[in-house]
């Protein structure tokens, strides 16, 4: 019990660099400028698939394992493999596409800003003025 509490508190440590870092990011063209942490959840898990103005929406993630982690820990309720898993099955039975993944900041908001409709997201406040950043309710 010791061990396995000691463990936690040095996850919660390693973890820390991101914790409450991630910033939600989209493309200027979407009117929204705050979201509910539940349609967030349900955009990344391709549940809802327009914006209000019907504008299809296009969602990214990334392959940093820690800002990732955070991001579905934080917003998805779900860890990494249990996102990954999630998109294999759907994908396996016809019921989607998984997202595109990039492996750092600055490639997300580049793709995020260059794509109508786009959301993603990003564990530094550098370089977004090219950016929409949401507030997430």
């Amino acid at each position: 019990l010791i061990i396995s509490g000691l463990i936690a508190i040095m996850l919660g440590i390693s973890g820390m660099a991101y914790a409450g870092e991630i910033i939600v990011i989209g493309n200027k063209s979407i009117s929204e400028s705050a979201l509910k942490k539940q349609d967030l959840k349900n955009i990344f898990l391709g549940k809802k698939s327009t914006w209000s103005d019907n504008k299809k929406i296009v969602f990214f993630i990334q392959n940093n394992s820690s800002v990732s982690d955070q991001f579905f820990s934080e917003y998805i309720n779900k860890s990494s493999a249990q996102f990954s898993s999630y998109w294999k099955e759907k994908v396996f039975t016809g019921q989607g596409t998984p997202p595109k993944s990039f492996s750092s900041d600055e490639e997300m908001v580049q793709f995020v800003s260059q794509t109508d409709g786009a959301i993603g997201y990003v564990s530094s406040s550098e370089g977004l003025d090219t950016v929409k950043i949401f507030t997430i309710e």
